[in-house]
């Protein structure tokens, strides 16, 4: 079964989707993985070495760089349209 993006609102790799996208994890490096969170528009709290984004949010011309069994996007992700802002509960006004 493939990899979910983790990017809020995207549905990439869930049952209703026909084909299968790849998935590319966030980077292991603490700076670039910050790059990759600050890109996002909605607030991910703590980001696991198995979550990732799907590659439907850069741009098809992305520079790749080699990693070691595979390439991955050089920059964080720049494509987030229908992503929602914010993400958790919605707050209470008691």
């Amino acid at each position: 079964m493939p990899r979910k993006c983790s990017v809020v609102g995207c549905k990439s790799n869930y049952e209703s989707e026909r084909l299968a996208t790849k998935v590319h994890l966030f980077p292991k490096d603490s700076v670039e993985r910050e790059r990759w969170k600050k890109a996002l528009p909605n607030i991910l709290e703590s980001v696991t070495d198995h979550m990732g984004i799907c590659a439907k949010h850069w741009p098809p011309d992305t520079t790749m760089v080699k990693k070691r069994r595979f390439e991955a996007p050089k920059d964080p992700p720049s494509i987030l349209n229908g992503v929602p802002p914010v993400s958790g509960p919605e707050p209470r006004y008691d």
